[in-house]
C-alpha cells in the first residue's frame, strides 16, 4: 500500500488480544485554566471514530505488534521491566540515519546544511551513563510511593490562570511544592526522593499529573545513572505519545541541542498510571553535554519575547544566584534597529545561523506552541565560548498537527512560516532575512524530512511503549498515531507548494501584551444553597446584586445568578459561580475557588492568597465558548452564612479588583 494510503480500521484485531472496554481517552488540554461549561468540553468515541481513517498502512503494523503482546497494553502493572526487541535493527526503516540510542538522525548529517553539529562534542560516552536513562528501546519501570495526603495535595495543585501581572509583567512562582517519596526505577530503590507536579496549562491534570523527580532533593549526591532529575510528562495533549521524542530527534538531527527522550511506565501508590514520556531536564548537565563551556546562563521563555512587557516571564534556569539580563536586554535593543542595521545587530547577540535552523525546524515539525508561533516553550543559552545566544526547543507535545495562531483566534497558520515572535517577524520581513530563512527551510527538508524513516521511528517507539498502555486508552492512541502519520505524509508537499508560489506574505500584526493590570472592580452579594453547583442554569439556583466597572465603564447588568458546590476536579475545594447577564445579552461570570472545609459562617477569603482563586470570564451563548477576561489579584469573599451540608443556605458578599490584559 502506498505511503499515506488508508487501511481499514484494525480495531477488531485489538479485540482479539484485549477483550473488554475500549473507550477512548479524548480529554484535550486547554491553554487557560478557566471553568468549562458542563456540556461543551465532552468528546465521545464518535469524534475519535472520524479520525480513524487518517492513518497510513503502518498503523496496522504498529498496533498488532505493539499492543498485541501479552499483558494487553498494561491492563495490570506487574512491576516487571519491559524491554522491547531492539528498535535499532537494520530493517527498522531508519538505515544509516539511526542513532545509537534508537532515535533518528546523526548530527553529522547537518553539515550539508551548513550548520555546526557539535551537540555531543563535550561528552565522554565511557564516563556519562545517562544515555542509559534515555535508551529508546527501553521502557523504564518507575514506581512512586508517597504519603497519601501529600499525593492528594500534589494532584490538585495548579496555576490560578494566566497571571502575568504589571508592573513587572512576570509570572508568579509556580504553585507546586516538593514532597518526599520513595522511587523505584527498574528495581533500584531510592529513598527520600523529591517529587512535585509540573505543567503550565494544557498538560495539567488531576487524574494523571506530570512529575518532576529530583533524586538529590533531600539526599546529597543521590543519582540514578548519573542523572539527578527525571521529567515525566503525562502526554495529556498527545495521545499518540510519540510527538515529543520524534520532534526532538529531528531537532538534534538538524544540529540543534535538544533534550533526550524515551518512555516510562509509572505506578503511583499502587495505581497503574500508564505510559509517561521521559524527557531530559534542561539544567546544567544538559548544558555540559551540548556546549563546551557550562559557565553561561540558561534561560526559559514562557509566553516571552524580546520586547517591552514580554521579557519579565523569562526565567533564568542556571546560575540563579547571579541573575543576569544583559543578553536579553541586548537582543531586545538589537530588534529595535532599522532594517539597514538589523542583521548585523542581531548577529552580534545570537548565533544567527543556529537560530535560522532552530526556526526552520520548528516550522517543519509544526511546533506552533514554540517560540516562532506562540512565543512559548523555548530555552536559550548564553554561551561564553561563542559569546552568542543559542536557542533550544521545549514542550513539543503539540507538534505534527496543522499549525495555528493561538492568540489570534486559533486561526490556521501557513505551513511554511510562523512569525508571531518579534525576532522571527523582523527577520522574515527583512528581504535578506527572509531569503536566508527560506533557503534554510528548503535545505533542512531535503536533508531530514524522510517520511519512511520517521514512520519507522514511530513504529519502533510504539513497540516499546505499547505494552504499558492501558487497554481503555488504545483507541485514543490509535487516533493519535494516525493523526501524526497523516501529517507526515503531506507536510513537505504543503510547505513546498507555499515556497514555490511565494514565499507567503506575513501580514499578522504583533500581538498585544499579555501583561495584566487592574482593569475594573466589582462588589456584590448573592444567595444560593450548598450543592447547587454543578448545574445547567445558575440563574435558577440563586440570585444576587452586583455593580461592576470594566475598562472605565460600568456594566449594565440585568440579572445575577449563583451556584455553590464541590469543585469537580478537586473535591476538597468549593466552587462558586456568579453569572452576570447584561442587557445586551452578553454573559459573563465570576468563578471563585476556595477551601471547602472553611466555608462556615463568617469565613473570609483573601484572593491575594494562593489557595484562593478568582477569575472573570465571558461565555459566548452561540458558540458555547468560554474566554478568560481577567483574574482577581486583590479583594475578598466573605461568607456571612454558610455550611457544606447539602441544601444548606449560602449567603455571601464579595469586593474584588479585576486584572485583565492591557488594551
Amino acid at each position: 500500500m502506498p505511503s499515506g494510503s488508508i487501511p481499514p480500521h484494525p480495531f477488531h484485531l485489538l479485540r482479539q488480544y484485549c477483550p473488554g472496554d475500549v473507550e477512548a481517552n479524548a480529554e484535550l488540554g486547554q491553554y487557560y485554566n478557566i471553568p468549562k461549561h458542563p456540556r461543551v468540553h465532552s468528546m465521545n468515541s464518535q469524534h475519535i471514530g472520524a479520525r480513524w481513517f487518517r492513518a497510513s498502512s503502518i498503523g496496522l503494523l504498529i498496533l498488532t505488534l505493539a499492543f498485541g503482546s501479552p499483558g494487553c497494553g498494561g491492563e495490570s502493572a506487574s512491576g516487571d521491566t519491559v524491554v522491547a526487541d531492539s528498535a535499532v535493527s537494520d530493517d527498522a526503516g531508519i538505515g544509516d540515519a539511526q542513532a545509537s540510542d534508537g532515535s533518528i538522525g546523526d548530527a553529522s548529517a547537518v553539515l550539508d546544511a551548513g550548520v555546526d553539529a557539535s551537540a555531543d562534542a563535550a561528552v565522554d560516552a565511557d564516563i556519562d551513563r545517562s544515555d542509559e536513562v534515555y535508551e529508546r528501546s527501553r521502557l523504564l519501570e518507575v514506581i512512586i510511593d508517597m504519603d497519601p495526603g501529600d499525593l492528594e495535595t500534589l494532584r490538585v495543585q495548579r496555576r490560578a490562570g494566566l497571571e502575568i501581572i504589571a508592573p513587572e509583567c512576570a509570572l508568579p512562582p509556580a504553585p507546586y511544592t516538593w514532597f518526599s517519596s520513595t522511587v523505584t526505577v527498574d528495581g533500584e530503590v531510592f529513598e527520600d526522593v523529591g517529587i512535585r507536579k509540573k505543567g503550565f496549562f494544557g498538560s495539567v491534570s488531576v487524574s494523571k499529573p506530570s512529575f518532576k523527580v529530583k533524586f538529590d532533593k533531600y539526599i546529597d549526591d543521590q543519582e540514578f545513572l548519573d542523572m539527578k532529575r527525571l521529567t515525566l510528562n503525562n502526554s495529556r495533549q498527545d495521545p499518540s505519545y510519540v510527538r515529543q521524542c520524534l520532534a526532538y530527534d529531528i531537532f538534534r538531527a538538524a544540529g540543534i541541542p535538544a533534550p533526550r527522550c524515551n518512555f516510562a511506565h509509572v505506578t503511583l501508590n499502587g495505581t497503574d498510571m500508564g505510559v509517561y514520556v521521559n524527557v531530559e531536564s534542561l539544567k546544567n548537565p544538559f548544558v555540559r553535554r551540548n556546549f563546551p563551556n557550562d559557565d553561561g546562563s540558561l534561560y526559559e521563555g514562557t509566553l516571552s519575547d524580546f520586547r517591552e512587557n514580554w521579557t519579565g516571564t523569562i526565567k533564568q534556569k542556571t546560575n540563579e544566584s547571579e541573575l543576569d539580563t544583559r543578553a536579553i536586554d541586548a537582543l531586545t535593543a538589537a530588534l529595535q534597529q532599522p532594517d539597514e542595521q538589523l542583521l548585523e545587530a542581531v548577529s552580534e547577540v545570537i548565533d544567527l545561523d543556529q537560530f535560522l535552523t532552530f526556526w526552520a525546524t520548528e516550522i517543519m515539525v509544526a511546533h506552533w506552541d514554540g517560540y516562532s508561533g506562540n512565543t512559548n516553550n523555548f530555552h536559550f543559552y548564553d554561551d561564553p565560548t561563542s559569546g552568542k545566544l543559542h536557542f533550544i526547543p521545549w514542550g513539543t507535545d503539540g507538534t505534527f498537527v496543522p499549525p495555528i495562531l493561538f492568540f489570534e483566534g486559533r486561526r490556521p497558520a501557513p505551513r511554511s512560516v510562523n512569525a508571531a515572535s518579534l525576532l522571527c517577524r523582523r527577520l522574515y520581513l527583512h528581504p535578506e532575512g527572509r531569503r536566508l530563512y527560506v533557503e534554510r527551510l528548503s535545505t533542512l527538508l531535503d536533508a531530514h524530512w524522510d517520511v519512511e524513516a520517521l514512520q519507522g521511528s514511530i513504529e519502533d517507539m510504539a513497540r516499546v511503549f505499547g505494552p504499558g498502555v492501558p487497554s481503555n486508552l488504545l483507541e485514543g492512541v490509535w487516533a493519535g498515531l494516525s493523526e501524526v502519520i497523516s501529517f507526515l505524509g503531506d507536510q513537505e508537499t504543503r510547505i513546498r507548494q507555499e515556497l514555490e508560489t511565494g514565499p507567503v506574505e506575513w501580514n499578522v500584526g504583533l500581538r498585544d501584551s499579555l501583561c495584566q493590570e487592574q482593569a475594573g472592580a466589582a462588589q456584590g452579594r448573592f444567595e444560593t444553597t450548598w450543592g447547587s453547583w454543578p448545574t445547567e442554569n445558575t440563574f435558577e439556583t440563586g440570585n444576587g446584586m452586583v455593580s461592576m466597572t470594566l475598562y472605565g465603564e460600568g456594566l449594565d447588568i440585568q440579572s445575577v445568578g449563583a451556584a455553590v458546590g464541590r469543585n469537580e476536579e478537586d473535591r476538597r475545594a468549593a466552587q462558586v459561580i456568579i453569572p452576570l447577564l447584561l442587557r445586551d445579552d452578553q454573559l459573563y461570570f465570576f468563578s471563585f475557588t476556595v477551601p471547602a472545609d472553611q466555608v462556615v459562617d463568617g469565613a473570609e477569603f483573601d484572593f491575594s492568597a494562593p489557595q484562593n482563586n478568582c477569575s472573570f470570564n465571558r461565555f459566548d451563548q452561540r458558540t458555547r465558548r468560554v474566554d478568560g477576561v481577567g483574574s482577581c489579584q486583590s479583594g475578598v469573599l466573605v461568607i456571612e452564612r454558610g455550611s457544606t451540608q447539602e441544601g444548606s443556605p449560602i449567603q455571601a458578599r464579595f469586593d474584588v479588583g479585576v486584572w485583565a490584559r492591557r488594551r
